[in-house]
């Protein structure tokens, strides 16, 4: 039988496969594994940097959320829970930290430029985009990508990262400032 993951605006579908997973149906899984499957790796890839370690996180991650279901909430949405297993694994990559995890903590001097589309193409602002988020420090860079790139929320990403809301916001803003700064350099 097969099954088919449309995320509608309510997300049911997502909630009944998750569901049917929980309660063992083997193909609502895989079908939620091939849903989610290219954001968990995009995920893990901007925060590795390496595909063959984001690879790896993507294979701990569906691992993981294969023998922890059950954990996850019913007022959760698994995109959040699965991303929140990706951010994790992808961290245990990049550490140990020299500096320590706080080390984006430290000010950065600039202010933002407006960005200007009209000057360049979009191919080369995407590529300097992802050379910019290479610079930032691996917690300040989870946090840019699952804040503004997958759109989860302050709460939802402060869970991701093991960090308070208030660091998250400082990060994010240090990592935007830092990002806006390189790119109109």
């Amino acid at each position: 039988m097969t099954y088919t993951l449309n995320n509608g605006a309510n997300g049911a579908c997502e909630t009944d496969s998750v569901g049917r997973a929980k309660a063992g149906d083997g193909h609502a899984f895989l079908e939620l594994v091939k849903h989610f499957e290219r954001r968990v790796f995009r995920v893990a890839r901007l925060i590795t940097q390496n595909d063959d370690d984001a690879e790896a996180v993507l294979i701990e991650t569906f691992l993981k959320a294969c023998s922890d279901l059950d954990e996850c909430k019913v007022n959760e949405t698994f995109r959040v829970w699965l991303l929140t297993i990706a951010a994790s694994e992808a961290l245990l990559k990049v550490r140990p930290f020299p500096d320590g995890p706080e080390s984006c903590e430290e000010a950065l001097l600039g202010e933002i430029a407006p960005w200007r589309d009209n000057q360049m193409e979009r191919e080369e602002l995407s590529r300097r985009l992802q050379d910019a988020m290479y610079g930032l420090d691996p917690f300040c860079r989870a946090v840019f990508v699952l804040r503004d790139i997958e759109q989860m929320s302050i709460e939802d990403t402060a869970l991701a990262v093991s960090l308070s809301v208030p660091v998250v916001k400082r990060r994010l803003l240090r990592a935007r400032l830092q990002l806006g700064a390189t790119l109109t350099n």
